[in-house]
């Protein structure tokens, strides 16, 4: 996240690129998560999130000097299918009985 700190340029705005980004992902990954599972794609999204951390530190650097609003897409780029992966076991954590208690 230090190296993302610099090519955005400012923590305020990191702070709520990589916090929406990793909850809309999740939320993705929350909802397609039975099909994922069903049809083995799980690997393909790891596979997707290594590919993507080897390319975005190769190329930040070349790419420094894009407008904020670009360099925020990369930012939300490289972070959706690691956030896919993250909420992938948001619907298999929430058990019945823990809903029946939260609900009291």
């Amino acid at each position: 996240m230090s190296r993302q700190m610099t090519y955005v340029g400012d923590a305020a705005y990191l702070l709520a690129l990589v916090m929406g980004g990793l909850s809309v992902a999740s939320r993705i990954g929350a909802t397609v998560s039975a099909k994922l599972l069903r049809i083995r794609v799980l690997s393909v999204v790891s596979f997707a999130t290594a590919t993507m951390a080897i390319v975005m530190w190769l190329g930040f650097t070349a790419t420094m000097q894009l407008p904020l609003a670009r360099c925020a897409a990369i930012v939300l780029t490289d972070l959706l299918p690691a956030g896919i992966l993250l909420g992938i076991p948001f619907p298999t954590a929430v058990y019945p009985t823990f809903i029946a208690w939260a609900r009291v």
